[in-house]
This record gives structure tokens, sequence and C-alpha cells, in this order.
């Protein structure tokens, strides 16, 4: 086969996949996306989001807004479940505990240098529809410092497609 029939072959393969793809990617616009995490606080670089999904459980990853926030006011951030209802959240000094199980430790400070402040509770049992978020990485901006994330701020769940487990 010649260069150029070779060449409009792949052409029209391509095409034959995006007219296949693109309608069900219509049907399924605004419930599913694609993001990319730019950060080192959650593994993986690729995720597809199930958009407006609230059944959140323990480990999920979730992409939500921390609306009116000092650091990251009306951006996306992705983060990993480890506190739903019912749980019992225990900071003591730095160390923050759920159910008995030391699940972080808060910085005093940033990367930069910057004073954190932190989610001052002494012990607090999780209501419905609040979840307790941090991310993988020891420097990641999560409920240590923001608090319970309540569930109208989650903009879905979040599946590692590509990127370091």
């Amino acid at each position: 086969m010649s260069k150029i029939k070779r060449f409009f072959v792949l052409i029209l393969i391509q095409i034959l996949i995006v007219a296949a793809v693109y309608p069900v990617g219509m049907l399924l616009k605004g419930h599913v996306g694609i993001s990319i995490n730019q950060s080192e606080s959650i593994k993986g670089k690729i995720f597809l989001v199930l958009k407006g999904n609230k059944r959140i459980i323990k480990d999920d990853l979730v992409v939500f807004e921390v609306a009116g926030d000092l650091y990251f006011n009306n951006k996306k951030l992705l983060k990993r479940v480890v506190g739903v209802e019912g749980d019992l959240v225990i900071r003591s000094g730095n160390k923050y505990y759920i159910n008995d199980e030391l699940v972080a430790i808060a910085k005093d400070y940033s990367q930069s240098g910057e004073r954190l402040n932190k989610y001052l509770v002494d012990e607090i049992t999780i209501k419905k529809e609040e979840y307790f978020v941090i991310g993988d990485h020891k420097d990641s901006y999560d409920s240590r410092y923001f608090g319970l994330l309540p569930s109208s701020q989650i903009k879905g769940k979040a599946i590692r497609l590509w990127g370091e487990r």
C-alpha cells in the first residue's frame, strides 16, 4: 500500500473512531469529566470524575471546591475521604485521629514559610453529609486546615485512570 493510501486509511479510521465516540461523550456530558491532577497531594495524574455522585465512602477520591477559602477559593481540589458520618475526629497537638487511628499530622508552616491555620477542633463526631479528607502528600492542603467538607461542595467522585498508585 502506498504512503498516500495508508495516510488516508488512517485518517478514515480516526474519523470513524471520533464518530463512534462523540455521541457517547455527548450523552455523558455533565455527568462525567476528566481531571488532570497538577499537584502531588494525590498520587496519579489523570482521573475520571463521576459528577454529582454523592454516595461517598471511606477511601473514595473526591473533587470539590472550598468556597471562600483563603488559599484555594473556588478552585477544584482532589482528596481522599478518611472520615465519614459517625466517625470521631480528635486533634491532639498537630495530630489528627479518626476513631483512635492517626490519619494526619498538620504542619505549622507551608513550604513557602507561611504560617498555616489549622482546623482547631479538639473532638468532633462527623455528621451526615460531612467528610474529613486528606491528601497523600504531607504538604497537602486538606481537612487538617479547612475542617470538615460538606457534601454540598463535592463535585464528584474521582477514579484514577493514569499515574502512580
